[in-house]
Parts: structure tokens; sequence; C-alpha cells
């Protein structure tokens, strides 16, 4: 039996406010998992994690914490190449490792909460 749940009600927990709502079906056998990756040195890549269970991922922008956008991409993240994450916003992502995923800001201390499917 399939389990169907809303990202959102994860991300309220998570986050303190919800972001979106987005029916995620949880196939037999996989659960969820959640974090918060912080950018400890402004405008360096910081890897989002290491897990490698995940088949999808949902990011938010901390909004207790930022106070910068928050870039995602690929190792050489950066304000130029990056996906701009911005007060309310939620990025959904097929990846099958978190270390694939990095974020920047251009400020030390800003961070992600993320939600993911896991295997």
């Amino acid at each position: 039996m399939k389990r169907i749940i809303l990202f959102s009600l994860i991300i309220l927990g998570v986050f303190g406010y919800v972001f979106a709502q987005t029916p995620v079906t949880i196939e037999p056998g996989n659960n969820i998992i959640s974090g918060k990756t912080t950018v400890s040195t402004a405008n360096t890549a910081t890897v989002l994690g290491s897990d490698t269970r995940v088949l999808s991922v949902s990011l938010a922008w901390d909004k207790n914490n930022n106070s910068n956008y928050i870039f995602i991409g690929t190792s050489s993240v950066s304000q130029n190449n990056g996906i701009m994450l911005t007060s309310g916003s939620i990025l959904e992502l097929k990846v099958n490792n978190l270390n694939k995923i990095y974020i920047s800001s251009a400020t030390a201390n800003d961070s992600v909460g993320y939600v993911a499917v896991v295997r």
C-alpha cells in the first residue's frame, strides 16, 4: 500500500510554516528524512549532505536564520550560476545522493532545510 503525504506538513514541522503543498507518494519500504545545512563561510559552496538512499529532496529557505538568498547548484555554485532560493520558496529535485547538491550564500550562517524521500 502506498502512503501519500503532503510535504507541506513535514515542512511545517521542520521550519515553522507552510511553503507549499506538494503531494508525494511514498512507496512501501521508503521513508522520509529531514535536515538542515548551513553555509559556514560566505560565498563558498557547501554540500547539502551525504545520504545515498535519496530518491527526491525538497529544499526550503530557512526563514528564521537567513539574511540573504541561497543559491542551489553543483560544487561550483555561486550567485552567478545557481538557482536562487528566496523567502517562502521551495525547490524539489530528483537525485540519488545529497552530495550532488550544494548551497551558497553571500552571508555566512544562512541555511537551507530539506525533506527527502529515501529508500
